[in-house]
């Protein structure tokens, strides 16, 4: 996967953009496409769920730190960036501008959270994590879907973060309603 380690973390070359494609300094880094996995190399495959969200960046990295009923490994947290655009067909107003946010996740570094990571990739890369909506004050801007996140690391289920022994399967049971599996 084409890993660097340093005592206070570990950053993953996966890249994702929407386009499959790495950026240009890593793109030629990573021999144009060592380090992603394989559900990103394969072509469009015909029929699968595909969103509105709009074009932007999912990257990984892996801190030494662990979270709240995981205790025994490290936390992969996922920045997810969006930068302003204009709105396209399947958006609320196609040809209106959007604001962008950053965003960012965080899932348990053992096998049922990279399993889980691999399924938000492909979700990603289905453009099915995120939409355009008014934010409330008539203005359009990137907002999650309904694919569930956990956006801190502790205080409990009701504030969208760890513990939560019941999260990783629900985000499986999701992505598999949208055909992701």
């Amino acid at each position: 996967m084409g890993t660097v380690r340093s005592k206070e973390k570990w950053d993953c070359t996966r890249y994702l953009n929407g386009t499959r494609t790495l950026p240009p300094a890593e793109e030629k880094a990573n021999g144009g496409r060592e380090g992603l996995s394989p559900s990103l190399l394969s072509s469009k495959v015909t029929g699968r769920t595909e969103g509105d969200q709009p074009q932007g960046e999912m990257r990984c990295t892996v801190l030494p730190s662990s979270l709240p009923g995981h205790p025994h490994c490290g936390t992969i947290k996922i920045d997810y960036t969006f930068t302003d655009g204009i709105q396209t067909e399947g958006n609320p107003n196609p040809g209106k501008p959007f604001c962008g946010i950053s965003a960012v996740a965080y899932l348990p570094d053992d096998s049922e959270g990279n399993q889980v990571l691999r399924l938000l990739e492909r979700a990603f890369e289905q453009k099915l994590l995120f939409t355009v909506a008014s934010d409330g004050s008539g203005a359009e801007t990137v907002a999650w879907a309904d694919v569930p996140h956990k956006t801190l690391v502790s205080g409990g289920p009701e504030s969208i973060s760890y513990p939560d022994p019941d999260y990783l399967k629900a985000v499986k049971r999701v992505l598999k309603a949208k055909g992701i599996e």
